[in-house]
């Protein structure tokens, strides 16, 4: 970006440097006349030489002896700009504007500027006022997308972000802020559906991928578990239970989940890879050669699915799996069950070929739009999805798992513009982070790789408390506590509030035996994040270690008001009760963990 705005510049500055000609009344005469031409020359030197301390001086004293010439108003203002002082650049630009409306390049700059000053909304004005947005310049679609986006309109930014890095797609800067608008898309997608069905399954699967992503496992299969009680057959719920066991290294228990993920959504390429991954380590080559070609089928520029189905060909695996063949959309009209058929036997093509024709006669049936969205993320084609999820939620604006999958769609829009630019930037602690997480959730779980990229990002950007987050976090799911301790310390300084910083740190303190520090850390936890269950319970546990009975006892049995059927919850409230003396409660409580946890 900084080289198209350097461009778009020195073109702007053109007409000044031959513009010596332009006399008003200000200042007129021989005299006024030839300082002005000399002026025009240092300006020209001082560009030559990108001095631009020499250039605001040249300028400025030539917009004192021309104050009403708006190119001079406009160089002035440019100068002002290149030297950072973007106060000084908008008084100039907003004079040469006043005098000149539609003047190259002022509307441009001005709107910049307003943006650098957090002037959001002027800079909007501006902008759309722009003549170089008319020309599509990616600088005047950047600088407004930016600025819809600093105002929170997602919605608006993203087309002008995407149209300026169509037009300029090796802009690292461009790309970095689409993919941050992409994630913040995402994010408000899932905002509103936490608002308006923060019970419905596809929020407990969002909240556990959350809970999963930060190491709280068992909060997260707790919600996994309210959620396949509510909608059994929810495409992802299955697969974020076989992902939490595996990194549990409980693998056999994982592939389970990971068949009957397979079940509900046969076109799941982290199922299949993971399953591939599974046999191979078993050696049995062929059942996992069917598995990572489907995966392969659905994510073909995937490297670790590439490498893995090298691996099991090398092996000598013969397809167990072999690819259906496609029977081709029946020449009458199909219906939704044939449709659903086909996405069910893996034949996403035939499916959304079949979808398509069936909502061409029906096309207010939102069942059908929702499985074409999913064969279209499937095949990669994201906005195709995106057009079918709008036309779902333009009928239902509320449908939790519209929401869901846009939350999601978005996000995968976000990760591709990231690993375009790791190709550009690899770098840049924002792509580190990226890059990092991708190692943590793969499906190697390869926490190490993850590790390494944390620390690659924080050498760069060492007072960024996300990288110490990140680092804290992967150090605690790698047990090396001693060393999680200190960034997240060091997140937590710089910013207190974080919830599962704060849950992290407390659960070490109490896994190391400081329960004074750990009930302080643990309360922060809580206040930030209520909902955390499994903060909840460690500061319950260590008020009870610390002997303070009766608020352990209080907090046991608020959480037994959300969870009644938590057995380990009435096993722990059943010890508080009989410290306490209160061995009639205490023998309730045990005989009711015994009950719940047989059922």
């Amino acid at each position: 970006m900084r080289r198209i705005l350097c461009r778009a510049v020195s073109l702007v500055w053109l007409p000044a440097l031959v513009g010596a000609g332009l006399v008003c009344t200000a200042q007129s005469g021989p005299e006024a006349q030839q300082r002005v031409e000399a002026l025009l020359h240092e300006v020209s030197q001082a560009q030559q030489t990108q001095d631009h301390s020499r250039l605001r001086a040249a300028y400025a004293e030539i917009a004192a002896l021309r104050p009403d010439t708006p190119e001079y108003q406009r160089g002035l203002g440019l100068a002002c700009y290149l030297g950072g002082d973007y106060a000084a650049a908008i008084a100039a630009l907003e004079r040469a504007a006043s005098l000149q409306p539609g003047l190259a390049g002022v509307s441009l700059y001005l709107g910049i500027s307003y943006y650098r000053t957090n002037r959001f909304q002027e800079a909007v004005e501006a902008l759309e006022r722009a003549p170089e947005l008319d020309s599509g310049a990616p600088a005047a679609q950047f600088w407004l997308g930016a600025s819809f986006r600093a105002l929170g309109r997602l919605a608006e930014a993203l087309p002008l972000l995407e149209a300026a890095h169509e037009k300029a797609q090796s802009d690292p800067e461009i790309l970095l802020l689409l993919t941050r608008t992409y994630s913040e898309h995402a994010a408000g997608w899932f905002r509103q559906l936490l608002a308006v069905a923060g019970t419905s399954a596809p929020a407990r699967l969002l909240r556990a991928e959350e809970l999963a992503m930060d190491g709280v496992d068992h909060a997260a299969m707790k919600e996994t578990d309210a959620a396949l009680e509510q909608d059994p057959g929810l495409v992802g719920l299955h697969l974020l239970r076989g992902q939490v066991l595996w990194a549990a290294e409980n693998f056999a228990k994982g592939a389970d989940e990971f068949r009957r993920e397979l079940a509900n959504d046969p076109l799941s390429a982290e199922a299949h890879l993971m399953l591939g991954a599974y046999q191979l380590d078993l050696g049995d080559a062929s059942a996992a050669l069917g598995h990572l070609r489907r995966a392969s089928r659905y994510r073909p520029n995937d490297e670790v699915t590439r490498e893995l189905l090298d691996q099991a060909v090398r092996a000598g695996g013969v397809d167990a799996n072999p690819k259906v063949p496609s029977r081709g959309p029946e020449a009458a009209e199909p219906t939704l069950e044939d449709a659903i058929g086909a996405y069910k036997r893996g034949q996403v093509t035939e499916a959304a070929q079949l979808l398509e024709r069936f909502l061409s006669r029906r096309p207010s049936t939102p069942a059908a739009r929702l499985i074409l969205a999913r064969c279209r993320i499937v095949e990669g084609e994201l906005r195709a999805a995106l057009r079918q999820l709008d036309r779902v939620q333009e009928q239902d604006r509320e449908d939790p798992e519209t929401l869901y999958l846009l939350g999601k769609t978005y996000e995968r829009l976000a990760s591709q513009a990231a690993g375009r630019l790791f190709e550009l930037n690899p770098d840049a602690p924002g792509v580190r982070l990226l890059r990092g997480e991708a190692f943590e959730r793969g499906p190697k779980y390869d926490f190490e790789s993850a590790l390494a990229e944390f620390r690659a990002a924080k050498e760069s950007s060492p007072d960024d408390p996300a990288v110490d987050q990140a680092i804290g976090r992967v150090l605690f799911k790698m047990k090396r506590f001693d060393e999680a301790v200190p960034h997240l310390e060091a997140a937590l300084a710089r910013n207190p509030g974080h919830g599962t910083a704060n849950y992290l740190l407390g659960k070490i303190r109490l896994l190391q035996g400081n329960r004074k520090d750990a009930i302080a850390t643990l309360r922060e936890a809580v206040r930030a994040r209520p909902g955390l269950v499994d903060a909840r319970r460690d500061l319950a546990s260590a008020l009870a270690r610390e002997g303070r009975l009766e608020e352990a006892i209080g907090m046991y049995e608020d959480l037994l008001t959300d969870h009644p059927t938590d057995a380990s919850l009435h096993a722990l409230l059943a010890t508080a009760y009989r410290r306490a003396g209160r061995i009639e409660e205490a023998k309730a409580h045990a005989e009711k963990a015994r009950t719940v946890g047989q059922e």
